[in-house]
């Protein structure tokens, strides 16, 4: 390599002289010299940090054979992918994946992840996306997005691709799939259909998600209904076993510079049955309690979705960006469970009953985002206008049958009740902003945001007549029929200043919400204003090119959803009914955090420090009453003052060597602080959490490579008096070996150890996957996969709540092998 550069200095240096003789002296004859072509080849770095952007040489890590862009992630330093395919970077998760710039299938990132080759992909850009507005008017406002950007390799962009695979197994065990992709510059043509029944999903369900991302005060606007149907599909979703059916079709082109057009059509269908355990443990001030469930759960969903988005640029200063969205869902689950609570030590039974659910949900939407952006001519005046209208509707059933016997009072109760409801949520969303320079360095912004949303909710609950065998006894205590309509008013002026090393901007926003509601059933009326100063802060300090600092603050208002309101009772749960509250207030939330990155100028190290601190002058709570000689609760929302929660994140990755070895280290803890109420009485929730993980890949040649990785954490849950105290400790080997002819050898163990957890939920888990893929000429490829082989799969974990932690226990798929053969489609042009 030394070699071949000296010559290239010096055959260049030759030819600049001969060019200054030749002018100097043209009338001497030169004679002509015929030199070989000079090549000069090296190795690009494996990162390489460009500002906001971080881009990995795919090249430069080992994937395994047939691998999806999923597991090419995986081996990426400081990239997390967890169980669910979501992915964080420096503490942030990561909001979109493109290709080549593009959507694929929409903002579901795990659809690009899960489903796309990782040998098509070139080049990996992790980038800190700016908003919209900010890219538009160049003033920095600090919303920042985690986004992933696909490069596929130079011989993808030109061709047809993909691939087809097929496999079956022992038990009617089966997965099959096909991914077809189409690129020819600018147009991108992708169809993608697949099918098993191995607990394998290529997709995430994530519309709370989407819809938050977009409004994060928009779920507290939907009807308890709504937001018990979109919850229906949305959780954990390696709970139980499931079959799945997805697919759909992607395209994307530009004609010319002034039209780029995005769409895609996506189904997906699941079917899942769980197993499962949970116990409760309660912890009050002066007594604790315990719930127990086991149940059987079954729950079938089918979705369709389109999303089409077109960009007109009329001219260099004017473009419209027009993004219409419709989806319609049908969901249909049954449950049976038995439930019991007893005191703490298990000694005394209070209850004691069964409970059987049957519901069906309908749900279609339709929203659009118009975006309109023009640039005067006088420099640095802009003006961008958003309009996005939402009409969501829904109709949902819900049958509830249970019986309870409660043991201290030797009584009993039953519910039969079908719960029959029809429900419409329509808003409109518009938001102007105007940017002008003060001077070369300082920018002003003014905007102003407009929500307005309306809805119509019939909810009718009937008891069962035993004498007429039919569900015609209103309950009128559980029945409503209710509109109500939300505004916001919200204006913003925002300062910016941009220097060569340092961007600030600092804004004060003023928000004011109203909603009211009026119920034709129990003829309650709902009036509430809400008000509050917002100001916000963003300072970023570029050191130098691979070193920066940013600090944010920000203080946030959302004020309380219908549902948190209204004094509408719901019993759908056994032994809890809840209702709103009519006096409850706004919260108010106080953001702080500081971030700083410093990345080695070899490119090789990488370090990262985040620090976060929420404090919450006035929260919402639940209080629950309850009945300790029953067990039965009553909970309702309260407010409280005095919450707050810090976080402290850090991590460094380094290289150890050539061929992209390199290990990842990340540590973390977190202190949070809440009231509660139960019965009246206050107490405090504290809770301490620590974590560090760290991982490596190691490569050794070309034919054995290693994944490894260790992560511990520790949490010290505190409710008054009481304490609870829990490690979870997990590590995974995955070692690959590639062999002659096409064969290579993989394995995986896994093991996770959980510590302090109730009785029965302490477990030690070794699992154990193998595999055989054999490249059969350039196109097939043969493969026996075997999962679990040592049939320990357990799915257990730990969550907390309002004075209360909970542990859980799913159904897994358990061992199986699987017997799979596939083709590689790959037609390119020769020139």
């Amino acid at each position: 390599m030394r070699f071949l550069l000296i010559t290239l200095v010096l055959f260049t240096s030759t030819l600049y002289a001969q060019r200054r003789s030749s002018v100097v002296a043209d009338s001497i004859p030169t004679r002509g010299l015929d030199l070989k072509e000079v090549v000069v080849t090296a190795k690009a770095p494996p990162i390489t940090y460009r500002g906001d952007t971080t881009e990995y040489n795919a090249g430069s890590f080992k994937v395994k054979a047939g691998g999806v862009v999923e597991d090419l992630l995986k081996t990426l330093p400081g990239l997390r992918v967890d169980r669910n395919g979501m992915i964080k970077s420096q503490g942030k998760q990561v909001q979109r994946v493109l290709v080549d710039g593009k959507p694929f299938f929409g903002d579901d990132a795990t659809i690009a992840t899960k489903n796309l080759p990782a040998d098509m992909i070139d080049k990996v850009q992790l980038i800190d996306q700016k908003s919209e507005l900010a890219q538009f008017t160049g003033v920095d406002d600090g919303q920042n997005n985690k986004v992933i950007n696909l490069i596929t390799k130079k011989n993808r962009k030109k061709g047809v691709f993909g691939n087809v695979n097929a496999g079956a197994g022992l038990n009617e065990l089966y997965e099959a799939g096909a991914n077809i992709n189409s690129f020819s510059g600018e147009r991108q043509l992708s169809v993608l259909a697949k099918s098993n029944n191995i607990n394998k999903s290529g997709f995430s369900n994530n519309e709370l998600i989407q819809m938050a991302a977009r409004d994060p005060n928009a779920l507290n606007n939907l009807s308890p209904l709504i937001m018990n149907e979109l919850m229906g599909g949305f959780g954990d979703w390696a709970d139980g076993v499931t079959t799945t059916h997805y697919g759909g079709v992607n395209f994307n082109n530009d004609w010319g510079r002034r039209l780029s057009w995005h769409s895609s059509y996506f189904y997906n269908s699941a079917n899942t049955r769980n197993d499962y355990a949970r116990e409760r443990q309660h912890f009050l001030a002066d007594t604790s309690w315990i719930d127990e469930q086991r149940g059987h759960s079954l729950q079938r969903n089918h979705e369709h979705h389109i999303e089409t988005t077109a960009e007109f640029r009329f001219n260099e200063r004017t473009s419209l960006k027009l993004s219409p969205r419709f989806s319609k869902a049908v969901s249909d689950a049954s449950e049976q469970r038995a439930f019991s609570a007893t005191t703490f030590n298990k000694q005394q039974l209070l209850n004691e009953g069964r409970q059987s659910t049957r519901s069906h949900n309908d749900t279609r939407r339709f929203d659009a985002d118009l975006l309109f952006r023009h640039k005067f001519r006088r420099k640095g005046h802009s003006l961008m206008v958003t309009l996005s209208p939402e009409v969501y509707e829904s109709d949902y059933t819900y049958l509830n049958q249970s019986q309870a016997r409660y043991l201290n009072v030797r009584q009993a109760d039953s519910t039969n009740q079908l719960t029959r409801s029809a429900a419409n949520n329509s808003n409109i969303d518009g938001k102007a902003v105007y940017t002008f320079p003060v001077n070369r360095r300082i920018h002003l912004q003014l905007s102003e945001r407009l929500r307005y949303s309306a809805a119509n909710t019939n909810r009718h609950v009937s008891n069962f007549d035993v004498l007429k065998q039919q569900y015609t006894d209103t309950d009128i205590r559980y029945s409503d029929h209710y509109t109500y309509q939300t505004l916001e008013h919200h204006p913003d002026l925002l300062l910016s200043l941009k220097d060569r090393k340092l961007s600030l901007s600092a804004g004060l926003a003023y928000k004011k919400q109203t909603i009211g509601a009026l119920s034709y059933s129990k003829q309650y009326e709902i009036n509430k204003v809400y008000g509050a100063l917002l100001p916000h802060l963003f300072l970023k300090y570029q050191h130098t090119k691979w070193r920066k600092t940013e600090f944010e603050f920000r203080r946030d208002s959302y004020m309380p959803g219908i549902g948190q309101l209204q004094p509408l009772e719901d019993n759908s749960s056994a032994m809890i009914t809840r209702r709103g509250n009519t006096a409850l207030r706004q919260s108010v939330e106080h953001h702080t955090s500081l971030f700083f990155e410093n990345n080695s100028k070899d490119q090789k190290r990488s370090q990262h420090l985040r620090l976060r601190y929420s404090a919450k002058p006035q929260a919402v709570t639940d209080q629950s009453i309850l009945d300790t000689l029953t067990g039965r609760q009553l909970i309702y929302p309260i407010n409280v003052k005095g919450n707050y929660d810090a976080a402290l994140e850090s991590g460094v990755s380094f290289s150890t060597g050539k061929n992209g070895t390199h290990i990842d280290i990340n540590a973390g803890t977190s202190y949070g602080h809440s009231i509660g109420y139960v019965t009246g009485r206050r107490y405090y929730s504290d809770e301490w959490s620590t974590q560090i993980a760290t991982s490596s890949d190691v490569n050794l040649g070309e034919y054995f490579s290693l994944h490894a990785k260790g992560e511990a954490a520790y949490h010290d849950r505190r409710f008054g008096t009481a304490k609870q105290l829990s490690w979870t400790f997990s590590y995974e080997l995955s070692p690959a070996l590639k062999l002659s002819r096409g064969l290579s050898v993989e394995a995986s163990l896994l093991s996770r150890l959980n510590t302090g957890l109730s009785n029965g939920y302490n477990t030690n888990v070794r699992l154990l996957h193998g595999r055989l893929h054999q490249t059969i000429g350039k196109a097939f490829s043969l493969e026996l996969s075997g999962r679990d082989l040592l049939n320990q799969h357990k799915n257990i974990r730990r969550t907390a709540g309002n004075g209360y932690v909970e542990d859980v226990r799913g159904s897994v798929p358990g061992r199986y092998f699987l017997l799979s053969v596939a083709y590689k489609l790959s037609v390119f042009p020769t020139k």
